[in-house]
């Protein structure tokens, strides 16, 4: 293997580390945000005394709400990983890369182009 193909092997294992990252952090976003809208809605109902019309808009709106988080934090990122959307390149990649790490920037990017 060429020393130009170990590094896009390297800039492919990167991106999907990314994703994966991005992945982690949706689940606990997901898990967090809903949990804290089921006890904010658990408790509006509580304190109010709401009736059944009232209690059924909350729990479509909850339902809602974490169809549209799951879509958001969990799906996308899981279509990213597995390659169903067109994610970064290894251009953006590079880009991400020489922000931590400067000294590589311009020569990481060079070889790509």
């Amino acid at each position: 293997m060429t020393a130009y193909q170990d590094i896009l092997t390297k800039l492919e294992e990167f991106i999907r580390r990314f994703y994966t990252k991005q992945l982690i952090k949706g689940i606990f976003l997901f898990l967090t945000l809903g949990t804290l809208l089921w006890i904010a809605i658990t408790f509006f109902e509580y304190v109010l005394w709401l009736n059944e019309s009232w209690r059924l808009t909350l729990f479509l709106i909850f339902i809602a709400v974490e169809l549209y988080l799951l879509y958001r934090y969990v799906a996308i990122p899981l279509m990213y990983l597995f390659k169903v959307k067109k994610g970064i390149g290894n251009r953006a990649a590079s880009q991400i890369i020489g922000k931590h790490f400067p000294n590589v920037d311009d020569k990481l990017l060079n070889l790509l182009e």
